[in-house]
């Protein structure tokens, strides 16, 4: 049997992969500099913002490494698809400076938040992911540093987990049967 994956992307030289990949580039680039430059000014309206290119950045990369991932599974060998995966992984370690300043503005917001929210029209259908990342916001570390341990994890935990895929689906064994 063999999967069919064109409802996510019919190639990696698909149009439509490339473009998604070049958005979420795009993207996490203008995220990064917003969340740098700080979410001040109107809150609501940068808050709103942010949480929209973010929803947008997560929606783009996890559907072309889910493609990737899948491509993977099904030919361990594919020589392309561990290049997107690991490319991927790159590309999304480069989101932890933002996500970090994300979660320490909700953070500084305390319960300012709820009003914030509640001032600002289209905010109301995230508050659960805003009031889950404030929360996170007290464990997270210096952005740089967050950073450092996403790059980290992509040479270390990540890279034993896919040599590990890796083996198991290209071993053979041959069987007698008596």
């Amino acid at each position: 049997m063999r999967w069919n994956l064109d409802d996510i992307y019919p190639s990696f030289d698909s149009p439509e992969f490339l473009s998604d990949v070049r958005a979420a580039g795009e993207l996490l680039a203008d995220l990064n500099g917003a969340c740098r430059a700080g979410l001040g000014g109107d809150a609501g309206k940068a808050l709103l913002s942010a949480v929209e290119k973010l929803a947008r950045y997560q929606s783009l990369i996890r559907r072309a490494a889910a493609y990737s991932s899948l491509r993977l599974a099904v030919e361990a060998e594919n020589a392309d698809a561990q290049a997107w995966v690991e490319r991927l992984s790159a590309l999304d370690a480069e989101s932890a400076p933002a996500i970090t300043l994300f979660r320490q503005h909700l953070g500084a917001l305390g319960d300012g938040l709820d009003e914030v929210i509640a001032a600002t029209p289209g905010l109301s259908e995230f508050v659960f992911f805003l009031r889950e990342n404030q929360a996170k916001a007290r464990h997270m570390l210096s952005a740089d540093v967050e950073k450092a341990l996403s790059l980290m994890e992509i040479t270390g935990s990540r890279a034993w987990s896919n040599l590990q895929n890796t083996l198991t689906a290209t071993l053979t064994a041959e069987v007698e049967l008596e």
